[in-house]
C-alpha cells in the first residue's frame, strides 16, 4: 500500500471512529459508560454496545495498520479480526437483544465499513 493510500484510510478509520465516538455519547445520553452499564444489569442498551464495538474495531485496524507495510498484511488483519468478531457474536447468538451481541455486531458493521473504505 502505498504512502498516500495508507494516509487516506487511516484518514477514514480516525473518521469513522470519530463518527462511533459520537453515536456512543448521543446513546449513553451524556452518562459515564459504567453508569450507563451498571443502570443496564451491566451491559448496557444494545445500541451504546453497538457503537462500543464499532469504536472498538476502529481503534483496533487504526493499530495494525500503522504496524503493517503492505497490502497482504493488512487482508491478514482483516481476517483475522473478522473471524474473532464472527466467533464472539455467535457465542452470543442466544441473545440476540444482549449487550455482547450487540457489541460484536457493532464490530462486524465497523469491518464492513473498513472493507469498503479500503475498496472504495
Amino acid at each position: 500500500m502505498d504512502a498516500a493510500r495508507r494516509t487516506r484510510l487511516l484518514e477514514r478509520l480516525e473518521a469513522l471512529r470519530d463518527e462511533a465516538t459520537q453515536a456512543l455519547a448521543a446513546a449513553s445520553g451524556g452518562q459515564s459508560l459504567c453508569r450507563v452499564g451498571r443502570d443496564h444489569g451491566g451491559g448496557g442498551p444494545p445500541d451504546l454496545k453497538t457503537q462500543e464495538g464499532r469504536m472498538a474495531v476502529f481503534a483496533e485496524l487504526r493499530r495494525a495498520l500503522t504496524a503493517t507495510t503492505d497490502d497482504e498484511s493488512l487482508a491478514t488483519v482483516l481476517a483475522e479480526s473478522r473471524v474473532r468478531w464472527e466467533t464472539l457474536r455467535r457465542k452470543h447468538a442466544d441473545s440476540p437483544q444482549g449487550a455482547w451481541f450487540a457489541y460484536a455486531s457493532g464490530g462486524l458493521a465497523a469491518l464492513d465499513e473498513v472493507v469498503a473504505a479500503i475498496e472504495g
